[in-house]
């Protein structure tokens, strides 16, 4: 099986970078965080234990990591507009029942 890996990189405003790596061998992801300076002598230790660079892996992981957080917040929207739904719907029965409705 393929082992691969990528480099995700927040960009100027960090010292640090992730590097996360696949193993298809045993199923494992693994997260590593490192400073910048120590990522390409990393990433080439890799290299040299059979571990593949991907950007597509990366790009398409991104992409899950970003739904997934989107998905997150619309469904803590959902609980708290079902929340008040629910307690406008009992609020309404109470005055209902108070009416003789």
């Amino acid at each position: 099986m393929a082992k691969y890996f990528y480099v995700y990189d927040n960009g100027e405003e960090t010292t640090e970078c992730i590097v996360k790596m696949f193993n298809g061998d045993n199923g494992a992801v693994i997260e590593k965080v490192l400073s910048k300076d120590k990522a390409e002598g990393f990433c080439e230790g890799l290299i040299l234990n059979d571990f593949n660079h991907s950007d597509e892996l990366a790009n398409a992981d991104m992409k899950e990591v970003i739904a997934k957080a989107e998905l997150v917040e619309k469904m803590n929207a959902y609980h708290l507009a079902k929340d008040a739904y629910n307690e406008a719907n009992n609020a309404l029965k109470m005055v209902k029942e108070k009416l003789g409705l």
